[in-house]
């Protein structure tokens, strides 16, 4: 079985190869062997559930947070318990306009080299970071908002 734990003073990671019974092992195992852990984020979407999980088997809910990237369908009973605080995603229509519409096509848009900001459409001024765009921030789910969502 290949194991792939990287540690730091700050942080320990441990991948589920995208399986939420691998994530919520591996979770418990980090629990066990870390009983002071303060936070686990799961970066992907089966480890979240699979990580609060094991938080909650372990009945360290509110002790340690899980937050990650996830669906609400699949979190919003670790969310309204407490388990875990926050899941997030991508708002994936804003790359899609972006993308659909490349500066060029935008009236106005010319992006100089060194410019640090354009605009693009609806989306406003989207900041240029080097070479890179930056396009906002990812949208969260909570406690207020999960139930408004069904996928």
């Amino acid at each position: 079985m290949r194991r792939n734990i990287r540690a730091s003073r700050w942080s320990r990671s441990a991948p589920c190869d995208d399986l939420k019974d691998r994530a919520q092992s591996e979770a418990a195992a980090l629990l066990s062997a870390y009983p002071n852990l303060k936070l686990i984020m799961a970066i992907c979407s089966p480890a979240v559930p699979g990580a609060a999980e094991a938080v909650k088997q372990a009945g360290k809910t509110g002790a340690v947070k899980v937050i990650g990237l996830g669906l609400p369908s699949e979190n919003k009973a670790y969310v309204h318990e407490g388990v875990t605080q926050t899941v997030i995603l991508w708002k994936t229509l804003d790359p899609r306009y972006l993308t659909s519409r490349p500066p060029p096509r935008w009236p106005k848009a010319t992006i100089k080299p060194g410019a640090t900001k354009f605009t693009a459409g609806k989306l406003g001024e989207i900041p240029i970071d080097d070479d890179q765009i930056v396009l906002g921030e990812p949208f969260l789910f909570t406690k207020e908002n999960i139930d408004q969502f069904d996928f």
